[in-house]
């Protein structure tokens, strides 16, 4: 639970040394939330990043393309060893690798309700003593959280 957690953070650390920053702020916003890291840091705010997206989330298409490119196994290993890998370099194959994973991950974004069976109202209630703690030590609303 996130604000036990941040407690204990603060048993080690004076909070004034401790920048909290929430997932998120980072995806709605991230040239901002870079800016305030930068400040808090005492690094130029005025500097900016190229922010390029990597690991977008989505859904694997075809999951036997997924696990002939990502799981060990024989085939894929006698393939890379005795013929791929003679004809193609490494940093080449690792490309390719990478490639055909995107090529096979939709962008769809799997259902949320992958948790089980839980649904977000049993969870909200679940964290709802957390969630209003953790408001109180960073001194911000959370409410969207246990909606």
């Amino acid at each position: 639970l996130y604000a036990q957690q941040i407690k204990t953070l603060f048993k080690i650390f004076d909070p004034k040394n401790v920048l909290i920053v929430l997932y998120e702020d980072v995806n709605d916003s991230p040239q901002q939330v870079i800016k305030n890291i930068y400040r808090f840091l005492n690094i130029d705010p005025d500097f900016n990043p190229q922010f390029v997206v990597r690991n977008t989330t989505g859904t694997v298409r075809f999951d036997w393309v997924q696990n002939f490119l990502f799981a060990p196994n024989k085939f894929r290993n006698f393939l890379v060893k005795n013929l791929i890998g003679k004809v193609l370099s490494q940093p080449i194959r690792n490309r390719l690798r990478l490639f055909l994973r995107e090529l096979n991950t939709s962008n769809k974004k799997a259902p949320m309700n992958q948790n089980g069976g839980i649904d977000r109202t049993e969870l909200a209630v679940y964290f709802e003593n957390d969630v209003k703690e953790l408001e109180g030590i960073i001194n911000r609303s959370l409410a969207h959280w246990l909606e």
